[in-house]
């Protein structure tokens, strides 16, 4: 192995977190310096009322599978509700229309992501259609700790959910 290999840089294989390719995308459709970029959800700060304040909030990334769309980075400042509606909503934080939310039968207000210093939960919110955990129905007003690459589906929309950071962790992953 050369050095250079050796040393993680320098040739096309290399993965280093905060590209894409570290989101699980094949090495042809990463760029190796995309920078994975967070947005702040609930837009509005009003509502970043779930954790304390100076508090590390939690950084999730969703990928949907068996779609060409791109991976979503959420930095999650208090609750989030996930839908899809092709006109502006501003009832909802993440609009699942780009990834053709509302053809995989997804809700206009789907689930509901509420953080806490401990623990991300999810929620379903009565949405037509249900919500799935790794296979298993999300029952309505139930709430359930997402972990590390679990597999949310929303109607037929599947997404792997990574945990990237929580209030505890002291670095990024």
């Amino acid at each position: 192995m050369s050095q250079e290999k050796s040393k993680g840089t320098g040739f096309l294989g290399y993965q280093r977190p905060g590209t894409a390719s570290f989101l699980g995308m094949p090495s042809a459709q990463a760029s190796y310096e995309t920078k994975i970029e967070y947005r702040v959800v609930p837009a509005d700060p009003a509502r970043h009322d779930r954790l304390k304040p100076g508090t590390r909030p939690w950084r999730i990334i969703l990928t949907p599978l068996g779609a060409t769309a791109q991976p979503i980075a959420l930095e999650i400042h208090g609750d989030v509700v996930l839908g899809s509606n092709n006109e502006l909503d501003p009832d909802l934080d993440v609009n699942l229309a780009h990834w053709r939310g509302y053809s995989y039968g997804v809700s206009r207000r789907h689930v509901m992501i509420r953080p806490s210093p401990h623990k991300l939960f999810i929620l379903d919110l009565r949405s037509t259609n249900g919500t799935h955990i790794n296979g298993l129905p999300l029952g309505v007003g139930w709430a359930y700790a997402l972990q590390d690459g679990d597999l949310i589906t929303l109607g037929r929309l599947q997404m792997r959910v990574r945990l990237i950071q929580s209030p505890e962790t002291a670095v990024h992953r």
